[in-house]
């Protein structure tokens, strides 16, 4: 997904937490960009995110990273919940 991204730091940040890989789960050794090319992969991380609560470490960091940007936060917005 392309971010919304202004300033070089920002840029830094989103691009290190879409290269985030995770380490478990259905898609483990995917990378989180990799992931959320599709609704239902956005859907799971949209779906970790709140099922899990507060998600410490590295996987947390990455998942606030990517979905608070606008421009991802715009495309979950926009999907039907139920889909997911």
């Amino acid at each position: 997904m392309t971010a919304h991204v202004t300033t070089p730091e920002s840029r830094a940040r989103f691009a290190e937490a879409a290269s985030f890989v995770m380490t478990f789960g259905m898609h483990k050794c995917r990378r989180l960009d990799d992931i959320a090319a599709t609704n239902r992969g956005l859907g799971y991380l949209c779906w970790l995110r709140t099922t899990w609560g507060t998600v410490d470490g590295a996987l947390g960091v990455a998942l606030r990273t990517y979905l608070d940007d606008p421009a991802i936060a715009d495309a979950v917005a926009s999907m039907d919940e139920r889909r997911w």
